[in-house]
């Protein structure tokens, strides 16, 4: 993710929010991650160039795949309620309980990036 984030703060010179959640079945031994990217919708407002730098970097970790979700991007609008519940309820999933508490004691189950304020003027 920090491969992904770097990329694209980069390409569209704004700061990206990214995150990630760590699940794990009872039944299986492989952990698999669920993650999220927020990007200025002014600045990106097609998601091509963050999924071909995913894909990239995951073609860069052994045995790993990736699934993206048919309509897997939200454009949040400012004054819209509707388009922010909407990302909301998606990013929501990630909250969930079940499969999260099967990890070991030493393994961190989930990573947020922060936003850094801006300084006062």
């Amino acid at each position: 993710m920090r491969n992904i984030s770097g990329k694209l703060t980069n390409y569209y010179n704004k700061t990206v929010i990214y995150g990630w959640v760590r699940e794990q079945n009872n039944m299986d031994d492989k952990c698999h991650y669920h993650c999220f990217v927020i990007i200025n919708g002014h600045n990106a407002n097609k998601t091509k160039i963050t999924f071909d730098y995913a894909m990239h970097a995951i073609k860069l970790v052994v045995d790993a795949k990736a699934h993206f979700p048919d309509y897997c991007y939200y454009m949040v609008k400012r004054n819209d309620l509707s388009s922010f519940q909407a990302a909301l309820y998606r990013l929501s999933y990630l909250a969930k309980n079940a499969s999260k508490e099967n990890k070991p004691s030493k393994v961190k189950g989930y990573f947020f990036s922060r936003i850094t304020p801006r300084p006062q003027q």
